[in-house]
This record gives structure tokens, C-alpha cells and sequence, in this order.
């Protein structure tokens, strides 16, 4: 090889090799500062101690630190049609997605069913108001059932059964909506101090509903549709066990399938363990033991 040759060789193609190192070297570095730490750091400019941030982005302790800022919100919306829509309604901070609380409500409110996406939760838009909340049942739980996303009038975005994920799931989806679908509904609930319903775990308030006079959590589980919800406090928890009891003894809803216990073992391990400490309390309330 001649000279030029070899020094072009050892020369360029150097170069062009650490040029090349140098290049990846601030690719990598990009995409760490704006994939990684970046998001973090614009979430925190975008906050202030309402939202449970400092200025520099590090979470604070408090009540209400749950909730990410506006600016963490918005870029957790840029990531497409589908996280946008669920991202305004909720807000995302350590891995957990946190459910924006609806309206309050008072007992006695009245209100018309918008949309049921399963067999305890339902979409009420109040008369009083005009606001639009998501309730769940005080005093049923339904079993799961797997769930397809749908769009509300107002581009609100919610979600309704679409098959079974535990057995009957689907079918206490049909026969709420047949209950409650389009019909107007008082709201009920036991008030606490500041006068209006308690909320559970996802911000939705816990009320009972009645429709043409009949209560609607109590129509479910006396059909084999729904079990009597133990896990909050309800007024009228002894009258939904004593309903599963007749449901058991008329074989209806789901207890056509057998035994309490054979109906049980065709739901999920985290039912079963759930119902079994359900069956305990309901017990306690209706037999004192």
C-alpha cells in the first residue's frame, strides 16, 4: 500500500471512527435527559405545593400529593388518541394511575343513568346540577367482566363489559343495564359531617340508588346477580345479606350453577378470598355469630 494510502487510512478513518463515538455518545446522552430525566424535571417546573411538588420536581408528602401537575398531565396526553382521552380524567405519578374525584354528592339527589359499564358501577348525570358523576353501588359488588372503552356524549371517556372474566360477569352487566339504563334514580348514601356521601378508593362517591321505588342494590343480589358489598359501611348492609340468602335458596342468577361454594370456584382467587371474609360478616349481621 502507498503512503498517502496508509496515512489516509490511519488518518480519516480515524477520525471518522471517533467522530462516530462522539456522535452516539450525545444520542445516548439526548435521550437519557429527555426520556428519562426530563419528563421528571418539566413535571416538577410545572408544579407548585398544591400539587404535592416542589420546583425542583421532588415529591413532597401531603394529602392532596397525589395528583401530578397540569404539565405531567398534558405530555402523558401527547402519547397518542387513546392514553390522551384516559389522560384527563386521570393523573399519573410513581407508576400508579389516580382516578380525577367526581362531584360531590348529597343523599336524596336525583339523577338519570347515562351509560352502566358493569354490574355495581354506572354513569348518573344529576338534575340539580347538571354534572355528570361515576357512582359505584354502596352495597353490591358484581362479579368482573372483561371491558372494551367507549366514548360518553361530552367526549367523556368510560369503559363497559364486553364478555365474562368471572363467571356471570357479562350477564349482571345486561340485566343492571335493563334495571337502571335511561331511567331516573334517587341517590342515597349515609351522609358524613360535612353532609354529603363518602367516596371509595378510585374518588367514585358510594351511594344506593332506587329506581321506581325499588332499591336497586338489594333487586341485584335477592337475583343472584350481585353479592352484598362488605368492604364499606352501608345502613341497609343486613338487608342485602338476607336477599343473598333468599337468592340461594331460589337457585336464581348465578346459584343455578350449584352449591355456594361450586359457584364460587368458578371466580378469581382474589374473589374467593374476598367472599370468604364477605360470608363471615354477613353472619355476624344477620345471625349474631
Amino acid at each position: 500500500m502507498k503512503e498517502h494510502e496508509r496515512a489516509g487510512s490511519n488518518g480519516k478513518g480515524g477520525a471518522t471512527r471517533r467522530g462516530m463515538i462522539w456522535f452516539w455518545t450525545v444520542a445516548a446522552a439526548v435521550v437519557l435527559v429527555f426520556g428519562g430525566v426530563g419528563p421528571v424535571v418539566l413535571s416538577g417546573l410545572g408544579c407548585n405545593d398544591r400539587h404535592g411538588h416542589d420546583k425542583t420536581g421532588h415529591w413532597k408528602r401531603g394529602r392532596r400529593a397525589r395528583h401530578e401537575s397540569r404539565t405531567g398531565a398534558r405530555m402523558a396526553g401527547s402519547l397518542g388518541r387513546g392514553r390522551r382521552s384516559w389522560g384527563h380524567r386521570h393523573h399519573r405519578h410513581g407508576g400508579r394511575w389516580h382516578h380525577k374525584p367526581s362531584p360531590k354528592v348529597r343523599p336524596g339527589e336525583l339523577g338519570t343513568v347515562i351509560h352502566v359499564v358493569d354490574g355495581d358501577t354506572v354513569w348518573v348525570r344529576l338534575h340539580a346540577s347538571g354534572k355528570v358523576i361515576k357512582l359505584r353501588l354502596a352495597g353490591a359488588n358484581a362479579p368482573e367482566c372483561h371491558k372494551m372503552f367507549v366514548k360518553l356524549p361530552g367526549g367523556r371517556s368510560s369503559a363497559r363489559c364486553r364478555s365474562d372474566d368471572e363467571y356471570f360477569g357479562y350477564q349482571s352487566y345486561v340485566i343492571m343495564r335493563d334495571l337502571v339504563a335511561g331511567k331516573q334514580v334517587t341517590l342515597g348514601c349515609r351522609a358524613g359531617a360535612d353532609g354529603f356521601c363518602p367516596t371509595g378508593s378510585y374518588g367514585r362517591p358510594l351511594l344506593s340508588m332506587k329506581v321506581d321505588g325499588k332499591d336497586v342494590a338489594e333487586e341485584l343480589v335477592a337475583g343472584g346477580v350481585a353479592w352484598p358489598f362488605t368492604k364499606y359501611q352501608d345502613q341497609h348492609l343486613a338487608k342485602y345479606c338476607r336477599a343473598e340468602e333468599r337468592a340461594w335458596k331460589h337457585k336464581a342468577g348465578m346459584w343455578k350453577a350449584g352449591t355456594r361454594w361450586q359457584v364460587m370456584a368458578r371466580m378469581s382467587k382474589k374473589t374467593q378470598k374476598w367472599y370468604h371474609y364477605r360470608d363471615a360478616r354477613c353472619r355476624r349481621i344477620t345471625h349474631g355469630r
